[in-house]
């Protein structure tokens, strides 16, 4: 009887394990000559970050030629529920050169002066372009 509770608990607990409470299907493909950083907002605006991002942003840079996936945690519908969230019904994406973050390294003088690209997409563009996002 222990053996078969114990048998039960393990199983369970395998099952809890294997549920995945991330949105992974957003993927940034950088097709330009340069590494990039990607962020997004619920508004067309970049967000207030302290400095201290700076260094994230560039650990996380998409080389040339690379594609990487972003997840959006907390729910298998991150991304739609973002957009539903946002101010303009949009996913906005943000693109900005490493070069721009390592020769500034001033996130509010890079947001006030717009040295990066945006982008906002509806959930049913992004279906269309199943969910990559491709930069140029």
């Amino acid at each position: 009887m222990k053996l078969h509770l114990f048998l039960i608990l393990i199983i369970l607990v395998s099952i809890a394990g294997t549920c995945d409470y991330n949105d992974n299907r957003l993927n940034i493909k950088n097709n330009s000559n340069h590494a990039i950083a990607f962020d997004y907002s619920i508004d067309t605006t970049l967000e207030k970050r302290a400095n201290d991002n700076i260094q994230f942003y560039i650990r996380e840079k998409i080389l040339p030629g690379e594609t990487k996936s972003k997840s959006k945690p907390g729910s298998t519908q991150g991304w739609p529920f973002l957009i539903q969230r946002s101010n303009n019904k949009k996913l906005n994406v943000f693109i900005i050169n490493i070069d721009t973050l390592l020769k500034y390294n001033d996130w509010e003088y890079i947001r006030n002066h717009r040295l990066y690209k945006r982008y906002s997409f509806t959930e049913e563009e992004l279906k269309r372009i199943n969910w990559i996002i491709e930069y140029p």
